[in-house]
């Protein structure tokens, strides 16, 4: 089986990597923007959907394509309560465990990139929570158990450090804090964790 998550990295930009990723068994888009982008973009995008993960902030927001939704929880969500009878998949434990371990990791000497705000999900070391991308990765380990997972797009996870994303373009200046770099370094765990390997595109 042949996975690819599309993220919104600007490399996607004039990457002519449509048809690639349409080409894959299962493709994997994430939040509301994932119709936005592919529909303006298909030639860079594609156009093939077989999940959509997002936040639980977001979560009425995300059934833009009839396949299964993945709903996330994070450090604004410590407060919910599942009824059961959702129609979206929601990793409560798993999401707790590895947003855990993910601030346990944040180092004190942090410099923000000057993209990037203190939000209310933020503490003086960063952003309280992992990305949309990396807990869109791991439910795409826990749920499809892939081998290899192909990601497109993940400038931020793939290089440790913060450029901007398509989401809200070049010039927005209230970028979340996200510590790309314990992004970047919890990659390894999953690989040893979900026995997978991850290639970067394009």
């Amino acid at each position: 089986m042949s996975v690819a998550i599309v993220g919104h990295g600007p490399s996607m930009l004039k990457s002519k990597s449509g048809i690639e990723i349409d080409s894959h068994d299962v493709v994997i888009r994430q939040k509301a923007i994932g119709k936005v982008i592919l529909d303006s973009n298909p030639a860079d995008f594609g156009s093939k959907v077989s999940y959509i993960c997002g936040s639980w902030t977001i979560r009425n927001t995300l059934f833009w394509a009839p396949v299964p939704v993945w709903v996330f929880c994070d450090s604004r969500h410590s407060n919910i309560r599942l009824l059961g009878n959702e129609n979206y998949k929601v990793l409560l434990n798993e999401c707790n465990y590895w947003n855990e371990f993910y601030r346990n990791k944040r180092t004190k000497n942090y410099m923000r990139n000057e993209k990037m705000t203190i939000h209310k999900t933020s503490s003086e070391i960063g952003h309280n929570h992992m990305s949309c991308g990396l807990h869109t990765i791991m439910y795409t380990c826990e749920l499809l158990n892939p081998s290899k997972i192909i990601l497109y797009g993940f400038d931020n996870i793939k290089s440790g450090e913060f450029t901007w994303s398509l989401t809200r373009g070049e010039d927005w200046n209230e970028y979340p804090d996200h510590r790309w770099d314990i992004e970047n370094l919890l990659l390894n765990e999953f690989k040893v964790k979900y026995n997978v390997e991850f290639e970067f595109k394009p």
